[in-house]
């Protein structure tokens, strides 16, 4: 007798194990640790285990034909591996809640350790500093303390002027795409009009044919070719309306000016990051690996 199925509240670790474990994503493996022997401190023989990392497994087969289960896994791997602490004078690291969108990808321009932040005033307002202290007559100082407020702007300002010409060019080809879509539309119901009234002229050459004496066969001859004349003009009525719903193409004026705002020559103003914090931050971690600061200078190194 099968036991019933009984919810219980996730937890850390089983969630962690279905997102890591290949066989939710369709595919079978095997190797994925190794057991080693070793010779401790003490001269004694002992066992371990290591995990090795994807690259190095025996065996990873696809037993699914869905690639994108294989894909889903594959980003759930690179966005856990993001997610663990960084080492030392490195960038990176799950986000965490707060106003300061360099959070994790800030480093000090001047020792290349990992910022951190902090948040001060009556608005709470993020700012960054480096945990290594130096010396300054006899007083532990950090080595870099900056306000967050003008940075984070002068780099959102960047990332939106790199990530412009790409916009547009999404922008266009999606617009190409939705006219020759909609095209490709219309063009099944002009076939389908096409049918309609091939299928009336048919019914009326049917009820013409038949010999006027045949009072029956005239009557179902002419039931069908109404009903055919009613089925054509409802196909007429609808391409009709599907035509006017066709999206306006782009004058040339128009799209002259959409490549003005890709080149850098209009205002980035309207463009601005998505409201929310956290998807602030999610959107600038996708170029952003690295956000060096100092005292006088900030550089932003790309992936």
């Amino acid at each position: 007798m099968k036991s019933e199925i009984r919810w219980v509240a996730p937890t850390y670790t089983a969630l962690h194990h279905v997102l890591t474990n290949p066989v939710y994503a369709g595919a079978y493996a095997y190797g994925k640790c190794r057991h080693e022997r070793y010779v401790d401190e003490q001269g004694r023989l002992r066992k371990r285990t290591r995990h090795l990392p994807q690259a190095e497994w025996a065996v990873l087969l696809p037993i699914t034909t869905k690639a994108s289960s294989m894909a889903t896994y594959q980003a759930n791997q690179s966005r856990i591996d993001a997610n663990v602490h960084p080492q030392p004078h490195q960038a990176g690291g799950a986000m965490r809640e707060g106003a300061a969108l360099l959070q994790g990808l800030a480093t000090c321009g001047k020792c290349g350790r990992h910022l951190h932040t902090h948040y001060s005033g009556r608005n709470a307002s993020p700012g960054y500093h480096c945990s290594g202290k130096d010396i300054v007559q006899g007083r532990g100082v950090y080595c870099l303390t900056v306000g967050g407020i003008q940075i984070d702007q002068a780099v959102t300002d960047a990332f939106l002027k790199a990530v412009a010409p790409a916009a547009v060019e999404v922008t266009e080809h999606a617009i190409r795409q939705l006219e020759a879509d909609h095209d490709a539309a219309l063009g099944q119901w002009r076939l389908a009009v096409e049918r309609a009234r091939y299928e009336a002229d048919r019914a009326e050459r049917q009820y013409r044919a038949v010999e006027p004496e045949n009072r029956m066969v005239a009557r179902g001859l002419e039931s069908q070719w109404e009903k055919r004349l009613r089925d054509l003009a409802a196909a007429e009525a609808e391409l009709e309306r599907r035509q006017q719903l066709r999206p306006r193409t782009l004058s040339q004026e128009e799209k002259n000016k959409i490549r003005a705002l890709g080149s850098g020559s209009a205002p980035m103003s309207g463009r601005p990051l998505p409201p929310r914090i956290r998807d602030r931050k999610e959107v600038l971690r996708t170029l952003l690996e690295e956000v060096i600061v100092t005292v006088i200078a900030l550089r932003i190194r790309p992936i």
